[in-house]
């Protein structure tokens, strides 16, 4: 059985989840397509890393990520960092000839989102941009309706991502909170998962119209190195930082099909802890999907007629996608980790079929050219169109239309 070498960058929240899908993945899908190999993982400093390493199960570590992406026993280079590191990193790998997954978004802008596309193409090594939420099994289910046509013609989608970690002004300053390191605020961090779900299951966007809104400007400083994601309340009087990105994004979107969008995406909504939803019609029937309910899918179909006719709850089990491998009994429960291991999955899936693994860093580059796109529709108050993005040579041109 192949075994492939995995080097992560980073550590944290989202390096526990990654580590666990790692061991895990080859358990739930055996005989797996290859056996992850947690070999080295770099860290901020040699203390952190040589914890890091012993917490996750990785056989060794560095402070330098260069020299982990140079080594040549490693195969797959994983990057966890905050979002100001991705593109040097990623682009590093790629040039070392590793195949590199990257944690979403792709990158602070288009720019240097394309610059990361342009090198792993250019070094021909398979890719892949985190957005695991589309590997919940009712996400994938949802998107089998649709592609077997049983909403009809589809006419609409509503997609909605809220959270309240970040409400209290007195929680701390997290990187994310700065747009030098993250590139925007709720739109590059949790909007950005409402794009993939929407490009994934309805298709391409082509326009956008959009509202940013920035609540807080400042902080408390946090104490202490690892970062808390702004989880814990300060005093009043506690030493402030600057905050310069949005708190909230609001935005219309047009389809390339002809289908009609919304989006809204918050971190200051209380009471809405991870409250990712979309809701999508078609001329035959409706589906609703929300993450805090994650084993359930809302399947509504016309053909039921009046007397039947509404949600009906679907629980997720053995007969939906991915669910062979996972639990033996419907709504049993599937859970992040989950997400991620499957998203593991189908990396060494892509790897072991010699194929391009998805969603790909073309995917990410996409997704930051509509945020992008966002950005510039909220800053001039008007219709934003993409021109739309063919092999190699991707446009970044927008066109304005006014309200």
């Amino acid at each position: 059985m192949r075994a492939l070498n995995v080097g992560m960058i980073g550590g944290g929240f989202m390096g526990k989840a990654h580590s666990l899908a790692y061991a895990a993945m080859p358990i739930f899908y055996w005989p797996p397509p290859a056996v992850p190999v947690r070999k080295m993982i770099a860290g901020r400093t040699e203390d952190l890393a040589r914890e890091e390493a012993e917490r996750f199960g990785f056989e060794s570590f560095t402070a330098d990520w260069t020299r982990l992406v140079n080594d040549p026993s490693i195969d797959v280079v994983d990057i966890v960092t905050p979002n100001h590191l991705h593109m040097e990193m990623a682009i590093g790998a790629a040039e070392a000839g590793k195949m590199v997954l990257c944690e979403k978004p792709l990158a602070r802008t288009a720019e240097e989102a394309k610059r990361m596309l342009d090198a792993v193409e250019k070094a021909g090594v398979i890719n892949q941009v985190s957005f695991n939420y589309r590997r919940t099994p009712a996400i994938a289910f949802a998107k089998t309706l649709v592609e077997d046509g049983a909403l009809g013609k589809l006419l609409n989608f509503r997609g909605t991502y809220l959270q309240d970690w970040s409400a209290d002004p007195l929680s701390p300053l997290s990187w994310r909170f700065d747009k030098e390191i993250a590139g925007s605020g709720a739109l590059g961090d949790i909007a950005t998962h409402v794009l993939d779900l929407a490009r994934y299951i309805v298709g391409e966007i082509t326009a956008v119209n959009s509202m940013l809104q920035h609540y807080i400007t400042e902080r408390p400083i946090q104490e202490g190195g690892a970062d808390l994601l702004g989880v814990g309340r300060y005093s009043a009087d506690a030493p402030k930082g600057h905050v310069d990105v949005d708190d909230e994004v609001m935005s219309f979107l047009r389809f390339e099909n002809g289908v009609v969008g919304s989006l809204e995406a918050t971190r200051n909504a209380y009471g809405r802890h991870n409250l990712l939803t979309f809701e999508i019609h078609g001329t035959e029937g409706s589906v609703y999907f929300n993450y805090e309910r994650r084993d359930e899918l809302q399947v509504c179909l016309a053909r039921d007629g009046d007397r039947l006719r509404g949600f009906r709850t679907i629980y997720l089990g053995p007969a939906h996608p991915y669910g062979e491998a996972l639990w033996p009994i419907a709504a049993l429960g599937v859970g992040y980790g989950e997400t991620k291991m499957i998203d593991c999955y189908e990396l060494f899936k892509a790897i072991a079929e010699d194929r391009p693994a998805s969603p790909d860093f073309r995917d990410g580059y996409q997704i930051a050219r509509i945020s992008d796109a966002i950005v510039e529709s909220a800053r001039t108050q008007q219709w934003v169109e993409l021109e739309r993005a063919t092999g190699g040579g991707a446009t970044q041109s927008l066109r304005h239309e006014a309200i």
